[in-house]
């Protein structure tokens, strides 16, 4: 099987304002994979915070299938919430749910919901002055 990973962000005015990590469509199946996109994703998150809008959108691609994660800096949150892990697993580890990855971008409610944060995120922008 073909792994990759391909990290595309986007600016406007030199402020960071989306990046998308995509990867292969088989690391849906696997696990520990999605938790690796996973924790790549928040690990994103913070390497943006001090220099994104208030709002930072990011998407995990996984093959078609999306996974929104949106930093909200001013209520200091990150969704999707960070499943616990549990103490009694091998090394402390979880395993991301399939499910987070809840939006099939070839669909018409995939790409609205992808075209609603392109909406947000200009809006957010225009709202900062950027």
């Amino acid at each position: 099987m073909l792994y990759f990973t391909l990290y595309f962000r986007v600016y406007f005015h030199r402020t960071p304002v989306f990046f998308l990590e995509a990867q292969s469509a088989f690391t849906i199946k696997n696990p520990s994979s999605r938790t690796d996109a996973d924790d790549l994703m928040r690990w994103r998150m913070r390497e943006l915070f001090d220099r994104s809008l208030s709002e930072i959108y990011g998407v995990s691609a996984l093959g078609a299938k999306l996974c929104f994660y949106c930093l909200d800096k001013k209520a200091e949150s990150l969704t999707p919430l960070l499943i616990p892990r549990d103490p009694a697993a091998p090394n402390f580890k979880y395993d991301a749910p399939a499910h987070l990855w809840d939006t099939d971008l070839l669909t018409d409610d995939g790409y609205d919901r992808f075209m609603g944060i392109v909406q947000r995120i200009k809006a957010r922008a225009v709202d900062e002055g950027v």
